[in-house]
C-alpha cells in the first residue's frame, strides 16, 4: 500500500476488523481481521477539494473526517473502491 503522503490520522473500527488510515489527500480502509497489513485487502478514495484534513473516526457505516478549519465530512465505507494488489 503506497500512501503517497504522510499519514495524518488513523482509527480502528469498533469491531476491530477495519483500520482507517488518513493522509493529506487519501483514505484507506484496511481489512484488519488477520492483523497482517502487508497481505490485507484495502479500499481507498482520493479526497479532492479539501484543505488540511487531520482527523478520522468510524461512526456506524461511515467515516467522519475533520479539517483543521473545523469542517466535517462523512464518507460511506461501502462506497470506497477496493484496490487489487499483489500479495
Amino acid at each position: 500500500m503506497d500512501t503517497e503522503n504522510y499519514v495524518t490520522a488513523a482509527d480502528i473500527s469498533t469491531d476491530g476488523q477495519h483500520l482507517a488510515i488518513l493522509t493529506y489527500n487519501q483514505i484507506f480502509i484496511v481489512d484488519f481481521s488477520d492483523r497482517n497489513l502487508s497481505k490485507s485487502k484495502y479500499k481507498t478514495a482520493y479526497l479532492d477539494g479539501v484543505d488540511q484534513i487531520e482527523s478520522i473516526t468510524f461512526h456506524e457505516n461511515k467515516l467522519v473526517i475533520g479539517e483543521e478549519t473545523g469542517h466535517l465530512y462523512e464518507v460511506i465505507v461501502d462506497q470506497l473502491v477496493e484496490v487489487n494488489h499483489k500479495k
